[in-house]
């Protein structure tokens, strides 16, 4: 199980089920059998640990996964949603980002991902595939260098952020941990809010003009 545990591991798999979202096929599903057998055993190693008193040694765990990268389901989307509620300018967005807050903070965001939609969608590609691969360097950082708890709880995946964090490491670091990737996720996700935006009023514009010479 040490290379399951390792960094490159957890890269490699986060970037695979965020190419399959991106085609519109749930990579978190298809890559389960898999993820299941590497990382399942990793996180009850570290549960005996902890109920025997003793130090949680792995840092790559299912609930690693569940509670500091998928924050808002696939592509940390919670994060896209506070981003265009923040800087978003269309309404149609902000709407879609105000009915998609609620299923995101269980961690449920089919409907970002379909009604955005971020599938398939070329100006999101770049946030969605690497925000997360980002937060799993950052996240594995915090707890290689002991900042942060190693998971010590199974945590079911429609926890909330916040709470999660807490319950998945026993402490306030969890929580903090996942504030600090919230807010570098919203910041990652802005500009690229801005040139859909962008993109959006440029199509309006050519649409009406194309009307207008009709």
């Amino acid at each position: 199980m040490g290379l399951a545990s390792s960094l490159p591991a957890a890269l490699l798999v986060v970037f695979l089920v965020h190419l399959l979202w991106f085609f519109g096929l749930h990579g978190t599903n298809i890559l389960l059998p898999v993820t299941t057998a590497l990382f399942l055993p990793l996180m009850e190693t570290n549960v005996k640990a902890f109920q025997a008193g003793q130090a949680a040694q792995n840092i790559v765990t299912s609930s690693f996964f569940d509670t500091f990268v998928y924050m808002g389901g696939a592509g940390s989307s919670i994060c896209l949603l506070i981003a265009i509620l923040i800087v978003g300018k269309r309404q149609e967005n902000k709407a879609k980002a105000k009915l998609g807050i609620a299923p995101a903070a269980l961690n449920i965001n089919e409907p970002v991902l379909f009604g955005m939609p971020l599938v398939l969608n070329p100006i999101y590609v770049i946030p969605f595939i690497l925000l997360p691969v980002v937060l799993t360097v950052i996240s594995y950082g915090a707890m290689y260098i002991g900042i942060v708890p190693k998971t010590i709880a199974i945590v079911h995946w429609t926890v909330p952020p916040i709470i999660s964090g807490f319950l998945a490491t026993g402490s306030i670091m969890g929580i903090a941990l996942q504030l600090v990737n919230i807010c570098i996720g919203i910041l990652f996700y802005m500009p690229f809010v801005m040139v859909a935006e962008k993109h959006a009023k440029e199509l309006e514009f050519k649409e009406n003009s194309n009307s207008l010479n009709v």
